[in-house]
């Protein structure tokens, strides 16, 4: 009987390896990755860049399809190479030399030099005014290195375009205190602590009745991990953030830590601004491929131009424009609020109804292309005008291309 139950435990085990294995992805770019794991459709942020600094395979997106996971999806980025996170936990101390950088702003939150840091920044604006989301801090420190003075740490530093320091969201206790091994461990504000057992399929039977501790033992190789903790603070919608997302051994480049972060959860939510000046600060913060000209047309629109052209008599979208017609995706997709009229234009080299047709194609296709990256038609409206409204007079090839266009209005609702 005692071997049939033991037989059953090691079983659910077994299955959980087979179908829900911890999994990382380091296939992408540091931006498809960040836009790939970590944000959502309408999550009130629009993203201008990201920038990795570190060794590639310590930065990765990540799936965790284990019924009892504290995160099943999002961003990791680790000390070492991210794919020793990876379980069984079969070994107490696991680490590696990752050769990545110093950083001075880690140096200073864990009071020791630092090793193989990794460095992630997010350049964005917010759409409202509180920037949130949900992450937990996992290590190989964890227990026997416990106040050593080899204090793993990391950071979310945000900082404001301009400003010349930044805050530590990576903190508890009424940001006083910043999250570290030191800081959270099993006898230190261990309400948010949880110790990772180490895994043996020869002694399943002490899983028995707490299979989530079984499970995270099979799924990861680190010794321990916070809780599931959140970042909060207050943020001014439209202007231009920095958040640097770090994480360093401190005192010794050896034992690996990571930091998980939410899917989902990086988000902007609270008071939206309702005024025009806020949609003028937003589209101008955007790092756009090619600026865009702006003029106010009624108290809450703006017509721009995203220097979109196109060849004689023709409509289809080149590859050149979509790089800027993906920025207008995203824009739109950050604040459900923004709805878009595209009014097509045609130089006088045809017919006037013909031309009238060809602009009105020509706007058509990026109202389409726009639904095609998620924008809901009810947003979109669209029309052609023909050649009856030339930018410059049509008396060369020059000014004739300049009058092939495209051209917005953004239009802020409620």
């Amino acid at each position: 009987m005692l071997l049939k139950f033991l037989s059953s435990i090691l079983t659910y085990f077994i299955i959980t390896s087979a179908s829900a294995q911890l999994t990382f992805d380091t296939s992408l770019s540091a931006l498809s990755t960040i836009k790939k794991y970590l944000t959502e459709g309408n999550s009130g942020i629009f993203i201008n860049s990201v920038t990795f600094k570190g060794a590639r395979q310590s930065f990765a997106g990540f799936n965790d399809p284990s019924k009892y996971a504290v995160i099943n999806r999002g961003v990791a980025v680790s000390t070492g190479n991210i794919f020793d996170a990876i379980g069984p936990n079969n070994q107490e101390n696991v680490g590696l030399k990752t050769f990545g950088p110093a950083d001075s702003d880690l140096e200073f939150l864990g009071n020791g030099k630092s090793y193989d840091a990794a460095i992630i920044i997010i350049d964005f604006m917010p759409i409202a005014d509180t920037l949130s989301f949900d992450y937990f801090f996992a290590s190989e420190e964890y227990p026997e290195y416990v106040n050593k003075g080899v204090n793993d740490v990391f950071a979310f530093i945000l900082k404001k375009e301009g400003d010349l320091a930044g805050k530590n969201l990576a903190v508890f206790a009424n940001a006083a205190i910043p999250i570290s091994v030191d800081n959270i461990n099993g006898k230190k504000n261990n309400h948010l602590y949880i110790a990772n057992s180490i895994w043996s399929y020869s002694n399943v039977k002490r899983f028995e009745n707490n299979k989530a501790a079984g499970e995270r033992s099979l799924q990861y190789q680190f010794d321990g991990f916070t809780k599931l903790l959140n970042a909060e603070t207050v943020v001014i919608p439209g202007e231009r953030y920095q958040l640097k997302i770090g994480i360093a051994d401190i005192g010794d480049p050896f034992y690996d830590s990571g930091v998980f972060l939410k899917s989902g959860t990086f988000s902007a939510r609270g008071k939206k601004p309702t005024s025009i000046n806020f949609l003028k600060l937003l589209t101008e913060h955007i790092n756009w491929k090619l600026p865009p000209t702006f003029e106010q047309k009624t108290v809450n629109s703006y017509a721009f131009s995203l220097k979109i052209n196109y060849d004689t008599d023709k409509y289809a979208l080149r590859t050149d424009m979509r790089s800027s017609l993906n920025q207008l995706a995203e824009l739109l997709n950050a604040d459900e609020r923004l709805n878009l009229t595209i009014i097509g234009h045609t130089d006088n080299q045809a017919p006037p109804d013909y031309n009238l047709t060809l602009s009105r194609n020509r706007a058509e296709g990026i109202y389409n292309y726009l639904i095609s990256n998620g924008i809901h038609p009810k947003r979109l409206t669209f029309s052609g005008k023909g050649e009856t409204e030339p930018l410059f007079a049509n008396t060369s090839e020059t000014f004739r291309k300049e009058n092939r266009r495209v051209e917005f209005i953004l239009q802020l609702g409620e």
